[in-house]
């Protein structure tokens, strides 16, 4: 069975294709989608064999999606498009593996689709990497998930990127209250960064570590660091995906995100909604991860720029806020 993925912004033209494809005895669509970002999001969670896509859409265009999502998931990708003079050039700099013709004859022209869509059986392409994209941009925020086994990783990475570094850090670390009252008071003696537990709104300084309340959310609204409500069903409180996602829809591209150890996949979805929103994106090696469940759970749903082993999680974040690549 081949599982696609539909990225059609017409809502007409989206049903006459999912109910076409639906009479098909090896093609099933698992998802149908009209925006470009959701399109990113759900691929590397439903991981399909191929993706279809329009080449004209609002916002992001087809090859951008394209680019973008060999960047997160490497999967073979056919543009489907009423242009596809105009797209071809566009779409092999992207990375598409085909373009097919979205004529006014709908039959012909699905017909060329799903004989496309069976060619891609088997085919493998692979990731593009796109550090350069993310350097020479100030990042004024990094964003930090840590759970179990990660307190150790965070000295390092406190000790290696210097407060006078110009970024405020914001720290998820799953704690009990008195937890994260030790951790904060250790945190204060191993390294130079002042330390601060949020408990009322706070506009984030340089310089400074923040650390979420026990039993709230940290979380953004584009000016202050503020303690949102949990909820019984919230697995954390405070929680990295919460605090990443906030981030991501304001300040994503100014944003430097990092889930170290713990067990559990909070903020991997996070970390994507981040990189989406131009983050860097850092994950620990999960091979040299005390706990090796949030890092893996990161790196399954495409959300990281980096992957870097323990030793080195500080060095490379402290280049990337740099400006600098990253070292081998």
């Amino acid at each position: 069975m081949i599982r696609i993925v539909l990225l059609e912004d017409s809502d007409f033209q989206r049903e006459a294709l999912l109910k076409q494809f639906s009479e098909e005895d090896d093609i099933q669509v698992v998802a149908a989608v009209g925006d470009g970002r959701e399109c990113l999001r759900l691929v590397p969670i439903l991981k399909p064999n191929v993706v279809v896509v329009d080449g004209q859409l609002p916002g992001l265009s087809g090859p951008q999606v394209t680019e973008k999502l060999l960047e997160l998931y490497p999967v073979p990708i056919v543009l489907f498009t009423a242009s596809p003079a105009e797209f071809k050039s566009s779409a092999e700099r992207s990375g598409a593996v085909a373009v097919v013709s979205k004529s006014e004859d709908f039959q012909a022209s699905y017909r060329e689709l799903v004989k496309t869509v069976r060619l891609m059986r088997g085919l493998r392409v692979i990731r593009r990497r796109n550090y350069r994209s993310h350097l020479f941009k100030k990042r004024h925020f990094m964003l930090i998930a840590s759970s179990s086994g990660g307190p150790r990783t965070v000295e390092q990475l406190l000790r290696q990127v210097r407060p006078d570094t110009g970024v405020s850090a914001i720290l998820v670390q799953h704690l009990t209250q008195e937890g994260t009252s030790g951790f904060l008071t250790w945190l204060r003696e191993v390294t130079d960064w002042r330390c601060e537990l949020v408990t009322a709104n706070i506009v984030p300084e340089p310089g400074t570590l923040y650390v979420g309340l026990p039993g709230r959310h940290l979380l953004f609204n584009d000016r202050e660091l503020y303690l949102g409500k949990a909820s019984p069903q919230d697995h954390f409180a405070p929680s990295a995906d919460r605090l990443f996602e906030s981030f991501a829809r304001s300040r994503g591209n100014e944003s430097l995100g990092i889930v170290l150890s713990g067990m559990g996949a909070d903020g991997a979805r996070g970390l994507l909604e981040l990189r989406l929103a131009g983050a860097v994106t850092v994950v620990e090696d999960p091979s040299t991860a005390a706990v090796a469940g949030m890092p893996e759970s990161a790196i399954m749903l495409g959300a990281a720029t980096h992957i870097v082993d323990s030793r080195r999680v500080g060095e490379t974040v402290s280049r990337l806020l740099s400006g600098q690549a990253p070292g081998r």
